[in-house]
């Protein structure tokens, strides 16, 4: 029981400082504003509660709210769907029901790093920790980059790739992490009994991050393949039919999503790239320095630490292919640089005894610096109420209103700004409000941008909400930011909230 204390004390330490943020957010709104409840990456985070605004009003298939057109629909995103329909039975908001999964997500990938890294070391208890602590809160040396003035590397805002901050932006990550090791866990362990658990929990890692069954697929299948050049023939057939669930789900996906012209268009605009090169060397640093050294001197030491090495070089080419989703392959890269590099620490502690006593807490120390940057750089945007984390009391008065008194296929017209709320408020349309799901993003956002610059015609105004079925227009602060102070006749005054009119075309 003692071995377990220092690694719960962790866990529940990592728990509180993460979500303290968030607590100092939801605080600090005061009588003026409302915290949306997201801190890194509001723009997906937003759109995560418009998925669950489906399951809430009672519907399964995914739709694009944040275009103006609906499209038929299709069987995607259903972890978020279910979390809204779970929020509508429990009658909790949609945010509480977001953050509370995010915080078991998260304390099952604790739990998870643990029982895998134990797998990984048996019986030496030390490294297990070494490896679960340095997962747990690690990234790279990206706050060199940003002191030196090159920027913000990959592990400021990858979020996939780490733990720390898969727990921090949202709970399908974390989640799926998990689901992730324990297959990988479960195929490493060989046993008859495994396998109907290992294939129920592919077609869970399916249903929550489907990309996340290509990168369990590396791992699986390195398994087979360590007894290389004797394969085992066995082993590659059983993890191959352990991984069809998946393979199912991602075909379903790949078919659903390209027959449909809108999903299509918005697939085509969903790239994701890798930061180059060096980029991605500094965001792992200085962990992926030591996992090259127990990559080679810990090859034939056990299978886990193949396995390792197989995902951690295959992972490395897979990430820098020419494909326009090429940064998936980053999700979970650094677990297994995680566990390589403490198994090169142990190799060098006992080449070099002085590293025995100072290595270990200095890369812990300077691994864990990125994600203290990124903490404390939350509080300035929280204290000033940054327009992309808050509403002010009006916005959300007018967000009710709009749910209260439109159809649940109402298109409403606001500003980029405030179109990224609408959907994930209300589950109504907007015109524009997200660079990846509004359909012919780059085009809607300089059409709404016009609308709102008054340079338009009044006619050139009403054919634009005609085109687009606009039920509702708002004109506020961050309308008229844009330069368009008030709107032509044409258009009626149906309510105002504050310094926000509510139009009709």
């Amino acid at each position: 029981m003692k071995s377990k204390i220092k690694p719960i004390g962790l866990a529940f330490l990592v728990l509180v400082i993460m979500n303290l943020p968030f607590y100092l957010a939801f605080r600090a709104g005061g009588e003026q504003y409302e915290f949306a409840g997201f801190l890194l990456n509001p723009l997906d985070g937003n759109s995560y509660l418009a998925k669950m605004q489906i399951g809430w009003s009672g519907a399964w298939k995914f739709d694009l709210l944040y275009s103006p057109l609906p499209g038929k629909g299709a069987y995607l995103f259903l972890f978020y769907i279910f979390l809204g329909k779970l929020a509508r039975w429990l009658h909790l908001s949609l945010i509480i029901v977001f953050h509370a999964a995010r915080v078991l997500a998260s304390a099952f990938l604790m739990f998870t790093l643990w029982k895998f890294f134990e797998g990984c070391f048996p019986d030496r208890p030390g490294e297990v920790y070494r490896a679960y602590s340095l997962a747990l809160v690690g990234g790279g040396l990206g706050w060199l980059s940003a002191i030196a003035g090159f920027g913000l590397t990959g592990d400021f805002w990858i979020a996939e790739a780490y733990p720390f901050l898969s727990m921090f932006v949202n709970p399908h990550f974390p989640l799926g992490l998990a689901l992730i090791l324990w297959v990988v866990y479960l195929s490493l362990r060989d046993r008859p009994g495994n396998f109907w658990l290992s294939a129920g929990l592919v077609a869970l890692l399916g249903g929550v991050q489907p990309f996340g069954v290509v990168i369990a697929a590396l791992p699986m299948m390195a398994a087979a393949l360590i007894g290389f050049p004797r394969v085992k023939r066995d082993v590659l057939l059983r993890n191959s039919i352990i991984l069809l669930p998946g393979a199912i789900v991602l075909g379903y996906q790949f078919i659903t999503i390209h027959s449909d012209p809108l999903l299509d268009l918005w697939n085509r605009q969903n790239i994701t790239l890798t930061p180059p090169v060096w980029d991605g060397f500094i965001s792992f640093a200085p962990a992926i320095l030591l996992a090259i050294a127990g990559a080679v001197w810990t090859w034939k030491a056990q299978p886990s630490m193949k396995v390792l090495t197989i995902w951690a070089v295959v992972g490395w080419v897979l990430i820098y292919l020419p494909f326009s989703l090429q940064r998936r392959f980053m999700t979970g890269y650094y677990l297994p640089v995680t566990g390589l590099a403490v198994a090169g620490m142990t190799v060098v502690a006992k080449k070099m005894s002085a590293f025995n006593r100072w290595g270990w807490p200095v890369i812990w120390f300077l691994s864990i610096l990125t994600n203290l940057f990124i903490l404390l750089s939350l509080f300035r945007p929280i204290a000033s109420h940054d327009a992309s984390l808050f509403l002010s009391r009006d916005e959300v008065s007018v967000l009710n209103w709009i749910t209260h008194h439109t159809e649940q296929q109402a298109v409403v017209l606001a500003s980029p700004e405030m179109g990224v709320f609408i959907p994930a408020r209300t589950g109504r349309r907007v015109v524009y409000g997200h660079p990846f799901e509004s359909v012919n993003a780059d085009r809607a956002r300089k059409e709404v941008e016009a609308f709102y610059s008054g340079r338009l015609s009044s006619e050139a105004m009403k054919a634009f909400v005609e085109a687009n079925h606009v039920a509702i227009v708002l004109l506020g602060p961050r309308e008229t930011s844009y330069g368009l102070i008030e709107l032509p006749d044409e258009f009626t005054l149906v309510d105002s909230i504050g310094k926000i009119q509510i139009y009709q075309p």
